[in-house]
């Protein structure tokens, strides 16, 4: 009789220790799981940086001021031209990539925003002013395609003319495209025509004139980006931007 109340008793203990081990457990998963969850980050530091393409052409580099490599984002495929937005938080790269011709990143992450097939590979892209979009075309198509930066819906708008660079009218829903005889000003949302043999506004100083097109190609002797034919972006010098750095919470 004693012997089986000893067991008995020996039985309600490790009833009590397994039942007390499990709930010390049960409380503490949900602290094990949460060391598995991506850490979330609220602010960015950004430091100023140069992106160039790689020296294979299918990768993009992002170096310091020192040409210290700091990051890289592959593409996988020869790439044709690329471009960042004005707060470097956006980068649409061209490449020969027959399913993803087209790929806008976002540089806060350095991850893949939104991706686009193309029949081919555009070699003039620009951001809007305020971002929002992303502007491209090529030499053989009279036509600009006009995409949503966040959603990645494309629009497109029929030229009198054959694209030969774009550039952004500093004014959020206007874009400039020059043609071999002219400059032609267009509205992004809805993508119109506004205005044929557009004069271009060249600040020099505090001075700002409106000249033709012709006229603006070598002002001083300084060719501006929009009648320039060389692709900065693929040069040895790339392009300047910012780098953002998350910091931790």
């Amino acid at each position: 009789m004693k012997n089986s109340w000893f067991v008995k008793d020996i039985k309600i203990k490790v009833v009590s220790l397994g039942l007390l081990a499990l709930c010390i457990l049960v409380a503490g998963l949900p602290w094990f799981f949460s060391s598995f969850e991506k850490t979330e980050f609220t602010e960015f530091t950004f430091t100023p940086a140069r992106y160039k393409s790689s020296l294979d052409k299918q990768s993009i580099e992002i170096f310091s001021d020192s040409s210290k490599l700091l990051s890289s984002i592959y593409i996988g495929w020869p790439i044709i031209n690329f471009t960042i937005n004005s707060d470097s938080t956006n980068l649409a790269v061209s490449a020969f990539n027959p399913w993803e011709t087209l790929r806008i990143y976002d540089l806060k992450t350095l991850e893949l925003q939104t991706s686009l097939k193309m029949k081919v590979p555009p070699r003039f892209l620009v951001f809007s002013a305020d971002n929002k979009y992303l502007a491209v075309a090529e030499e053989h198509n009279p036509k600009v395609f006009l995409i949503e930066t966040k959603t990645g819906e494309k629009q497109s708008l029929n030229l009198p003319v054959q694209p030969l660079s774009l550039l952004n009218a500093e004014i959020p829903n206007e874009l400039l495209i020059r043609s071999e005889q002219e400059v032609i000003r267009i509205q992004i949302e809805p993508p119109k025509i506004l205005e044929r043999n557009a004069k271009f506004e060249f600040e020099f100083g505090d001075e700002k004139m409106f000249l033709d097109p012709v006229e603006i190609c070598f002002v001083h002797g300084v060719p501006h980006p929009l009648f320039a034919q060389k692709e900065v972006a693929m040069s040895d010098e790339g392009l300047t931007g910012f780098l953002f750095q998350p910091k931790l919470n």
